[in-house]
Order: structure tokens, then sequence, then C-alpha cells
């Protein structure tokens, strides 16, 4: 990140002395990220338990069935990339994450 002045341009650095976009990720929470996208592998195994007839009790489960590895791959993704900027959303998407989790599995 750059601050424009009238004389020059010069990186804005933070209390380490680094540039603040050259922070590395560290490996707990790129371990903790994919340790929770990984039970979404599991998924299909899970599918086979649901009836796929377009009945009226099922039809918005199956659509939150359908899309839910969608959803946990993208917030997984998003977790990892807001990390470095405000690391209070990662956790909270951590979080959502595995508390949706535990809702997908009272589905049935």
């Amino acid at each position: 990140m750059y601050v424009d002045t009238p004389f020059m341009t010069k990186p804005i650095q933070n209390r380490n002395g680094n540039e603040q976009g050259s922070r590395r990720m560290p490996w707990w929470i790129i371990l903790l990220v994919t340790v929770s996208i990984l039970p979404v592998l599991t998924w299909p195994a899970y599918m086979r338990q649901f009836d796929f007839t377009m009945d009226e009790n099922h039809e918005h489960y199956l659509l939150i069935a359908y899309l839910f590895p969608i959803y946990i791959v993208v917030c997984g993704f998003l977790a990892y990339k807001c990390y470095p900027v405000r690391k209070e959303v990662t956790y909270i998407l951590l979080v959502l994450m595995w508390l949706s989790y535990g809702a997908a599995f009272f589905l049935k």
C-alpha cells in the first residue's frame, strides 16, 4: 500500500518494518481453513441418504443440500483471503462454516 505525498510515493510500513501487503499467512490459519473445507468431501456419502423426490416437504432442503458444498468452498476461500486484512472476519467465517456443518446434518 502506498501513500501519495506531494514529493514522492512511499510504502506504508507496519510495526515490524515490513510493508503491509507483504505479510505471510501463518501456517496454522492455512491448516485451519483447509481442515474446515475438507469435511465437504464426505458430502456425496451424506447425500445418498436423501430422498430426491420433489414433494413439498423436501423442496427447500434439496436446494440447501445442493448449494452447501459451494457455500463451504467460497466461505473457506474468503476466510483465507480476509486474514491479512481483517483477522476477525476470518474467525467469524470459520465459526459460521462449522455452525453450518452442524446445521446441515439436521436437514433430514
